[in-house]
């Protein structure tokens, strides 16, 4: 996970936004039939809302970062679940973008602090570097994620981005291409003739508007280091 600036809400949302949440929460105290207050509710479905979230986070996944737009269509993803928050439906700053596997496995599943807080990491409002470590390590040529604290490690276990769940393939990937990373973090130290081109592509891999720049968060280390 890496921080990431959404920037304005589209235009369908800054003009309808209000008026829609005011719709579905007068069907909710009718108690309107779920069919009717449904289709208001996915009112936040709207393309506009979807190409911006894909722009934004340029078509990687929020939570386990992997690209999303060259083999699905993702999800848009309620950080606070609209089942359990309807009035935070349409508010732009709880929408992300999610794969289908992370937005499967969090679903309505929302943990809270003591002090009601959420204890996940919303990246579109703060930095997840503050509560996750990435490790490489070059022995197991595994590219890990490890919690720096209580939070931290609800995202790792919720989201499963070590693979000690199921999601080996997540875990085989991104552990593949931070291994391409390192490689060329070597090759670009070294006085070798490849020296330049391996700078080269290590800020290019490390370039967050490239939607096919997977890991980020590893990505960036390597790049500034």
């Amino acid at each position: 996970m890496i921080r990431v600036e959404k920037g304005a809400a589209p235009p369908i949302l800054q003009e309808n936004a209000e008026g829609w949440h005011a719709e579905l929460l007068a069907l909710r105290q009718q108690k309107a039939p779920k069919k009717q207050t449904g289709k208001v509710q996915q009112r936040y479905r709207h393309k506009q809302v979807k190409a911006a979230l894909v722009k934004a986070f340029h078509g990687r996944c929020a939570y386990c970062e992997s690209q999303i737009t060259a083999v699905t269509y993702g999800a848009i993803e309620h950080f606070f679940p609209k089942s359990r928050y309807p009035d935070r439906t349409f508010a732009w700053e709880n929408l992300l973008l999610a794969c289908d596997v992370c937005n499967s496995r969090k679903g309505d599943t929302f943990p809270l602090q003591a002090d009601g807080a959420p204890l996940l990491v919303n990246p579109s409002a703060e930095d997840p570097a503050d509560r996750l470590q990435f490790d490489w390590n070059p022995i197991t040529g595994l590219a890990s994620i490890y919690g720096r604290d209580r939070r931290g490690e609800a995202v790792v276990t919720l989201f499963d981005l070590n693979g000690t769940a199921g999601r080996t393939d997540l875990m085989a990937r991104r552990s593949g291409y931070v291994k391409k990373l390192a490689a060329l973090q070597k090759l670009a130290a070294s006085n070798l003739p490849a020296q330049a081109e391996a700078q080269a592509l290590l800020r290019e891999a490390g370039d967050r508007t490239r939607s096919e720049n997977e890991y980020q968060a590893f990505a960036s280390c390597f790049a500034d280091s």
